[in-house]
């Protein structure tokens, strides 16, 4: 639990921009990863997400600090937190520390800091993370935002437009995205679709995938269970509509995507099937 002085403090910074003056950085930036994942939404939402990502974010640290925390972030009592999900509400820690790796990515990227073997590592471990996550509920009336999928949807963002990221580590997120989009278990209802689509969209854009990846890549989400169990049958292809169409959606008026596009509906009128 956070101090009650801690809220005060945290209020406090929100309210002047997030200036940091006369505190200790470093002891708060624990205090709050310690926290990330309260269960009250006001609090986990309102004042330990902005002021952590701002701390990270603001050239507060230096990049051994950074390095730290990020490292600290990719352990079992972070990322990996009950990652067999047994305990009410876990996701909370798992799905905000995704957020604060977005922020440690995009540094990286901004300023030339936190060592690229490190970031190779955060982005094995994160897939493997990515792949174990078997909660997907995007929202719950009792705790709020919880949106592990979203939240991944930002890192992988960051990831797919590293400069030195290339068709091999693209490929990786693409297959990984894809297997889960493919799930019975859930339909995503809260825009995780669209979430995806931004970083997987920025990757097609950077020109370096072969087209004949990216089509056959699209061919292969026809290639689901075919399930006759409700609500099962419902779940997969509805997810797989929505992931095909927003990506259809977000192309569609670049014609040098036409053969993407072009693919896309073939295979939704055709093979997923539109009703």
């Amino acid at each position: 639990m956070l101090k009650k002085q801690t809220l005060e403090v945290l209020k406090k910074q929100k309210e002047e921009k997030f200036a940091f003056i006369d505190i200790n950085k470093l002891e708060l930036l624990n205090e709050l990863i310690d926290n990330i994942g309260v269960e009250d939404s006001e609090t986990r939402d309102g004042l330990i997400y902005p002021n952590l990502a701002h701390l990270l974010h603001d050239k507060h640290f230096d990049e051994d600090t950074l390095s730290t925390v990020l490292e600290t972030l990719l352990d079992d009592k972070h990322l990996f937190y009950d990652i067999e999900d047994n305990i009410k509400n876990s996701v909370l820690t798992r799905s905000f520390t995704s957020l604060q790796l977005v922020i440690l990515v995009y540094v990286h990227k901004r300023d030339n800091i936190i060592s690229k073997d490190l970031i190779y590592k955060t982005f094995t471990t994160f897939l493997d993370y990515f792949d174990k996550e078997k909660h997907y509920e995007g929202y719950n009336d009792e705790v709020g935002w919880l949106h592990s999928i979203a939240h991944s949807a930002d890192v992988f963002a960051q990831f797919l437009t590293i400069d030195y990221f290339k068709s091999n580590e693209i490929e990786k997120v693409f297959e990984s995205v894809m297997k889960k989009f493919k799930t019975k278990e859930y339909y995503f209802s809260h825009n995780e679709d669209e979430r995806l689509i931004v970083g997987i969209k920025k990757a097609i854009q950077r020109d370096i995938l072969e087209e004949a990846y990216i089509i056959d890549y699209i061919e292969r989400f026809s290639d689901f269970e075919k399930t006759q169990d409700y609500p099962e049958m419902f779940y997969i292809k509805n997810n797989i509509k929505n992931f095909l169409g927003t990506l259809y959606f977000s192309l569609i008026e670049e014609e040098k995507y036409e053969n993407i596009t072009n693919k896309i509906k073939e295979v939704m009128i055709n093979k997923v099937k539109l009703r």
